[in-house]
């Protein structure tokens, strides 16, 4: 339809501008509106028209205004005028989702006696009786987001102890981040578990300020001298514990440089090795735990100071310090050093019968044969598996007694038999005079697990960390044992933050990840509202006046603490808490709407339950189509790295946020978005009923219906109408819902299915 057909009535163009309306095209039917208004100007139904076109779209101002001069038009009617009835309506409802309640009223009173009118009055009634009840609009807020469960109640009160993660170390910083044009690196890393990803990061930070191949600092011109926030996450205070011993021993190595003998006989490497790693330590190397476990009990305690770079808040300290404590005695004495090491052993002869038992006719066949173990830990590897006692290749240390080294030495190259016999007799010595590695023990799970497994899961086969080194190409030159690729590790992420350490934080954070991010989201994260509980004088000195602004800026303000990330590292944590819907609720809106910036996760879980990214969307979102991701949850992925690997939820894949337009073309429609929350409801609601349970490939529903109301309120932050939302839930807490939307019928939920036409439906 032109705009141009002069021989047109103001009738004719008005009732084109309603063909546009009833289709759904509101912001055209505007345009009709506005010109049958110039063409009539002493007619009010233009300016009705274009007070319900208005309010459909959500632009309450306009929808106000455009009532007032159709009103002022119909001045000679009767108030009881049909018309006249209709506008008041509209101008209430306007105001109302404007949130100006005194004017409604005004315009409610209005209105002659009906349902309509009952109805505004009674929302008035509610508002206010709310807004009485509500001194403090801030604090409500802040005790919905902080009180308000967001999933199902589940049978296991406490959630389960992860210790050696099972990540290639990836760095999340790269040369596109280097480039940014802001001043500070954000980034949050949920399920931190062992921190690997951060380390990978701060060594690549590191290495990017540096001239490939040599040792001199990049020019300040060449150098991206940035300050980086790194907030990390994780639901376990346990893990949040080990990660903070780990750093102070790397602070403290860091502190050797340019003193190697003085290093070695701190012993920190081997302790460092073993508290990473392994099930079970030397006493001597027990011993240097323990005693950086005191010092990190003494610096929670206030006894002395954390490391500027280090932030641990008081709100997480009262856990994290329970837990340092079990390690100092209680934890060794319910897992003394035979039962863990019995445990490593005996799951490692388990995890080796599982593998074979998936390869099963393929042990040979294109997948090949069992993992080769690392160069340089052939041996190593095969006697660990035979006693659970892990090895230190390394002439330099004498960490225990002549006779168990004389096993460990007699042990290459032997046959299985000569083998077995020698890891008996080191067990004997090992089970002695060896002591628990206690970071690997959560007491409080183990205490209340729900199987009949009480020793402790001691995690991923050690020897897996040297494989993933080598993934990323980071292997020590000609290495002849784990110790040579983990002290490698450690010996240069110590030298990264020794360079680093002036102007970076490491915010620590215990709790669910979705709490934390709508926590920061809206400014409601309860540590950083607490006053810095460091006194005035724990700082080091500056040596530059920028350093000195640098250290300012980064370490005493919580107020510049980011609110807004670079990049967001989820881990598989979205397998266990309502997959994409739950990353694009929570972590995306806290992510810079660029290219440089991101979302990432794998599946771990339950990857052979998906042949497709679309079709992981489609179980947790109900929806596929990029475009549609698009105007819902204003997300772009990022192309995969290979488009036909066989299951590509293992891979880490990336999300971009990016800025949408609220202009209706960029939007849902109504119609398709009712639709679609009334699916998202009726899956929550009323879940497949014969789901398959098989735990290798199990898909958790752990949301209960608070995310359908946290959903409305993200729809209405991205721009989508306010009413749109209030209609929907309404129908739903009216229990009369109409709609072409049923609960699912396939699990997982097949994208086949969402795209069929089905009927309207009560």
């Amino acid at each position: 339809m032109a705009l141009d057909q002069s021989s047109l009535s103001s009738e004719d163009v008005r009732k084109q501008g309603n063909e546009l309306y009833r289709a759904g095209k509101y912001a055209e039917a505007i345009s009709y509106y506005q010109r049958a208004a110039g063409l009539a100007p002493s007619q009010a139904a233009p300016w009705s028209n274009l007070s319900a076109a208005y309010l459909e779209l959500g632009d309450y101002t306009a929808c106000d205004a455009a009532c007032r001069s159709g009103l002022g038009l119909l001045v000679d009617v009767p108030e009881d005028d049909s018309v006249r009835q209709k506008v008041y309506i509209r101008q209430a409802k306007a105001r109302i989702y404007g949130r100006r309640l005194g004017d409604a009223r005004s315009a409610v009173d209005l209105l002659t006696q009906s349902q309509e009118k009952s109805d505004l009055e009674r929302c008035l009634e509610t508002y206010n009786a709310n807004q009485a009840h509500v001194d403090n609009i801030k604090a409500a807020h802040t005790r919905i987001i902080v009180e308000l469960p967001r999933y199902k109640p589940m049978i296991r009160s406490v959630p389960e102890y992860y210790v050696i993660g099972h990540d290639s170390p990836e760095s999340m910083f790269d040369p596109d981040l280097a480039k940014s044009e802001r001043k500070k690196n954000s980034l949050l890393f949920g399920g931190i578990g062992d921190a690997r990803n951060l380390h990978c990061t701060l060594l690549q930070i590191f290495q990017d300020e540096y001239h490939p191949g040599t040792k001199k600092h990049k020019t300040a011109e060449k150098s991206s001298g940035k300050l980086s926030h790194f907030t990390v996450v994780d639901i376990k205070a346990a893990a949040i514990a080990r990660d903070f011993v780990i750093f102070l021993m790397l602070d403290e190595l860091a502190g050797y440089e340019g003193d190697p003998e003085g290093m070695h006989k701190s012993l920190l490497v081997p302790c460092l090795y073993y508290t990473y790693l392994a099930p079970i330590m030397p006493r001597g190397v027990y011993d240097v735990l323990q005693k950086r476990i005191k010092l990190a009990v003494d610096m929670l305690e206030g006894r002395k100071d954390l490391p500027p770079f280090l932030d641990v808040p008081q709100l997480y300290r009262d856990g994290i310090l329970k837990i340092l404590k079990e390690w100092q005695g209680e934890a060794l004495a319910e897992y003394p050093t035979e039962r863990v090491r019995k445990a490593a052993a005996l799951y490692r002869a388990i995890e080796k019968s599982q593998m074979m038992h998936q390869m099963g006719a393929f042990a040979f066949g294109p997948f090949g044969g069992p993992p080769e173990s690392p160069a340089g830990c052939e041996d190593e590897e095969s006697f660990y598996d035979s006693c659970g006692v892990l090895p230190l290749t390394s002439n330099r240390y004498k960490l225990y007694r002549p006779e168990l080294r004389k096993c460990i030495e007699q042990s290459t190259g032997r046959q299985v038999r000569d083998l077995k016999a020698l890891a008996q007799k080191a067990v004997s010595i090992a089970d002695a005079t060896w002591a628990t590695n206690v970071t690997q023990v959560d007491l409080a799970w183990q205490r209340n697990r729900p199987d009949d497994n009480v020793d402790i899961d001691v995690g991923e086969n050690p020897f897996n960390f040297a494989s993933k080194m080598a993934d990323i190409g980071l292997v020590p030159p000609n290495p002849k044992g784990l110790y040579d690729y983990v002290s490698y590790w450690f010996l240069t992420v110590a030298s990264a933050l020794s360079s680093l350490k002036s102007r970076i934080k490491i915010e620590a954070c215990v709790g669910d990840i979705t709490a934390v991010l709508e926590q920061v989201r809206y400014g409601v994260v309860g540590h950083r509202q607490q006053p810095d509980q460091r006194g005035p004088n724990t700082l080091p000195p500056p040596n530059t006046v920028e350093e000195a602004a640098m250290t300012e800026l980064s370490l005493n303000d919580v107020n510049e603490y980011p609110t807004t990330y670079d990049r967001i590292h989820l881990s598989n944590i979205p397998d266990y808490i309502g997959g994409t819907l739950s990353s694009f609720l929570y972590a995306l809106p806290l992510t810079y709407p660029d290219k440089s910036s991101f979302i990432t996760s794998t599946c771990l879980r339950n990857p052979p339950r998906f042949d497709t990214v679309a079709q992981f969307d489609s179980e947790y979102i109900a929806l596929s189509a990029p475009a549609d991701l698009a105007k819902v949850f204003q997300v772009r992925m990022a192309p995969k790295k290979d488009p036909y690997e066989p299951m590509p939820m293992c891979s880490y894949n990336r999300w971009h946020h990016q800025d949408v337009s609220t202009d209706p073309a960029n939007l849902m429609s109504r119609g398709m978005l009712e639709t679609w929350l009334y699916r998202i409801f009726l899956k929550i609601a009323i879940p497949k009923d014969k789901r398959q349970i098989e735990s290798q490939v199990l898909i958790y529903s752990p949301l209960n219906l608070t995310v359908f109301f946290r959903l409305c309120w993200h729809l209405h932050n991205v721009g989508y109408p306010a009413h749109w939302m209030s209609g929907v839930l309404t129908e739903v807490l009216s229990g009369k819902i109409a709609t072409r939307a049923r609960p699912p019928r396939s699990e997982p939920l097949s994208i086949r299915e969402v795209k069929t036409a089905m009927p309207v439906v009560v």
